[in-house]
């Protein structure tokens, strides 16, 4: 079922006459998978939903993910853009060093993620989802420099289209030069504070 096109909302939008240029609103779109995986063990599936717990009121499964990005272990993340004619969309990484939800390890170096965009045309199941399965690099987006003291803020803006999937990998930089050895950071994404790996949509309407 995973793999199949999701069906559109907006039938009979495009007949429709939107103001030109169109409004300037936003809105942040968190993503609907976050895994990791792990180069030393390519066989291996990290365990999904680990913070659920049992209540008096039933299992309870709470929307936080770890994020995490070691020498060997690096994390997928998968986003939808999916709001009618959303279509600038603006990657977000930031890092609040000040968050308890975030670890890093100790080290005298600046510490690197290398974000690439992954070539995936569906939805991934983070139940399988392991080093050996994962899609392959479609192209490098960037090098990230974390101070370890100052976090980061980054962002990097594309097109993208309704219905997209948009699925990207996070892990330390493999180069020599950046210290592999010497990198070690995870979060968990909580919609409610700043450590977060989110994506922004803008609109893009075309005249009519």
């Amino acid at each position: 079922m995973h793999t199949l096109r999701r069906p559109s909302h907006f039938i009979g939008f495009d007949q429709i006459r939107h103001a030109t240029p169109p409004n300037p609103v936003q809105f942040l779109n968190f993503p609907i998978l976050i895994a990791q995986v792990d180069r030393a063990e390519p066989p291996k599936v990290f365990p999904d939903d680990s913070r659920r717990y049992t209540s008096s009121i039933g299992t309870i499964s709470p929307d936080d993910r770890q994020v995490r990005a070691t020498k060997d272990i690096s994390t997928i993340v998968q986003f939808m853009a999916i709001d009618y004619a959303m279509e600038i969309c603006e990657l977000r990484l930031q890092l609040d060093m000040a968050s308890t939800s975030l670890t890093v390890d100790p080290s005298l170096t600046p510490l690197v993620l290398t974000l690439n965009r992954l070539n995936a045309t569906t939805s991934l199941d983070a139940r399988s989802i392991s080093f050996a399965t994962r899609p392959p690099i479609q192209a490098k987006i960037a090098d990230i420099t974390i101070e370890r003291k100052g976090g980061v803020e980054w962002s990097r803006k594309f097109p993208c289209s309704m219905h997209e999937l948009l699925t990207f990998e996070l892990g330390c930089s493999q180069s020599d030069f950046d210290n592999p050895e010497g990198c070690g950071i995870q979060w968990w994404q909580d919609k409610e504070n700043v450590t977060s790996c989110k994506l922004t949509t803008w609109p893009r309407f075309k005249s009519n």
